[in-house]
């Protein structure tokens, strides 16, 4: 038990540990900005079918598509209610 005790002392550090010393190397730069002309793929399940369609489109095309659906849904937020019927009521 005493060897025991005086092997664990032995690799036991004796001083406080000290901080890493710190990287020299910059840390990665962000991930560059995506070409607008590079051609993205997705597969896409048409209503109806089981089996995915492949589209195939540019990161341009795709932010255009998602631009004019986000305007369009602002346009429908605030337009205001109409009501159904002459009256105004639901039936």
């Amino acid at each position: 038990m005493l060897i025991a005790f005086a092997l664990a002392s032995a690799l036991l550090p004796q001083e406080a540990p000290q901080a890493a010393p710190a990287q020299t190397q910059p840390a990665p730069a962000a991930a560059p900005a995506e070409s607008p002309e590079r051609v993205v793929c997705r597969r896409e399940y048409v209503t109806g079918s089981n089996r995915p369609r492949r589209v195939c489109s540019t990161v341009r095309e795709r932010e255009e598509v998602r631009d004019s659906s986000q305007r369009l849904a602002d346009r429908i937020q605030e337009r205001p209610a109409t009501p159904i019927g002459r009256d105004g009521g639901g039936g």
